[in-house]
């Protein structure tokens, strides 16, 4: 028989980045949050758990982890009582269809009003009615949320789901692609989408449903665009506390703050320091800059949230790893990757940066960048080898941290 759950799990597998983000900010609001993995959750480790947090990432690389059995596991835990509460990725997983759980009758938006790669901060608000909810305590019924590449939810008709915040304005430092749109005219914005060839108005999300809730079974769904976990942001640490509190009902003693290792590990130090160097070199060479502390600013067409995950991946799996980590089975394989990794980094560099100005890269750059790169928001080669098991070690020194 499996053992009691903690209350609130986050979903692990293919999350990277967005499962970090997810449990760096619960943790450091004092929220308890335990990663779990698909495989646990087949083996029935969600009983006694209240709520399931779904993270950022792509839904079709979750979908393909959880498996058929996975699916079950979390659709008979939200019938049965439990909470989901999914950001981005996370909440496009929720939604109807081939692609997603179906905890909700409705889909993504496929339309051609989508607005493509927006980021940053946008303000919010709640509908008729909406005000009232748990994730609005303490708030006016607006705020300033973050999103961080978000897809768009299909308008929802009849009353099985409540609209919880709508898109309002944009802030200045809103982007769409690497283009700051926050404050621009209609005629600016219709100069640059003509440069760029993509639709770059905000004005589309304007009245769009943000958040939406919904019942499946006897449990509760809240699917979110924005990333409310954006380490850091107060209106979105607040809505945080809500959803647990309010919402999940979860009230239990908080989980202790994230603290580094009291036997750090020398080698695992050692990566993240390069992989800090490899992207320090890339800003060097244009393709990204500094932005928000969670997420900087890349080109477009530069694979910055992959260099971006590898760096943050390789810094938490430093902070908080021990001299035990060497002993993991696979830690000899992901140094191996890790430092084959750094070594090739700054060729796919100049590949990217090469192509970014219409300049051939050299045979062996676009070898390499396409081997690590085959598709977009995809990859592989030795990258994929690296961060799979970059992300195995954060999932270890998660669990020892928390």
């Amino acid at each position: 028989m499996p053992q009691p759950s903690p209350p609130a799990r986050l979903l692990w597998d293919s999350s990277g980045l967005w499962g970090l983000m997810a449990l760096e900010s619960a943790r450091l609001l004092g929220l308890p949050l335990e990663p779990i993995t698909a495989a646990e959750i087949i083996a029935g480790h969600l009983q006694g758990a209240r709520l399931l947090v779904a993270p950022g990432g792509w839904p079709a690389l979750k979908l393909a982890a959880l498996g058929p059995a996975g699916v079950e596991g979390v659709r008979a835990f939200v019938n049965g009582g439990g909470c989901y509460l999914g950001f981005c990725g996370g909440a496009g997983l929720a939604l109807a269809g081939d692609g997603g759980l179906g905890l909700l009758p409705l889909g993504r938006d496929r339309g051609g009003g989508r607005l493509p790669s927006a980021s940053g901060p946008i303000q919010v608000s709640a509908p008729d009615g909406a005000a009232a909810h748990a994730l609005w305590r303490g708030m006016d019924g607006r705020a300033v949320f973050h999103v961080w590449f978000p897809g768009q939810f299909a308008r929802p008709q009849g009353a099985e789901v409540d609209i919880l915040a709508v898109y309002d304005q944009p802030m200045p430092l809103f982007h769409c692609a690497d283009v700051a749109v926050g404050g621009l005219d209609a005629q600016a914005l219709a100069g640059l989408e003509r440069q760029y060839g993509l639709r770059l108005d905000p004005g589309v999300l304007l009245g769009q449903p943000a958040v939406i809730g919904a019942h499946f079974g006897a449990g509760k769904v809240i699917a979110s665009y924005p990333h409310l976990d954006t380490t850091g942001d107060g209106p979105g640490g607040l809505a945080l506390q809500n959803l647990w509190r309010f919402w999940a009902g979860i009230d239990g003693p908080a989980a202790p703050d994230e603290r580094p290792a009291a036997l750090p590990s020398p080698e695992a130090a050692r990566l993240a320091a390069e992989a800090w160097d490899l992207w320090q070199l890339g800003a060097d060479m244009g393709l990204w800059r500094a932005r928000h502390p969670v997420m900087p600013l890349w080109r477009r067409g530069a694979r910055g949230l992959e260099f971006w995950s590898l760096t943050r991946m390789l810094a938490f799996v430093a902070r908080h790893a021990d001299t035990r980590l060497a002993r993991a089975p696979f830690w000899p394989s992901l140094v191996e990757s890790v430092e084959a990794l750094l070594r090739d980094g700054p060729t796919a560099l100049a590949a990217q940066a090469a192509l970014l100005v219409g300049r051939a890269a050299t045979p062996a750059q676009a070898a390499l960048h396409e081997q690590w790169f085959p598709a977009p928001r995809r990859v592989g080669g030795g990258f994929k080898l690296a961060s799979d098991f970059i992300e195995r070690a954060a999932l270890l020194v998660a669990r020892r941290a928390g």
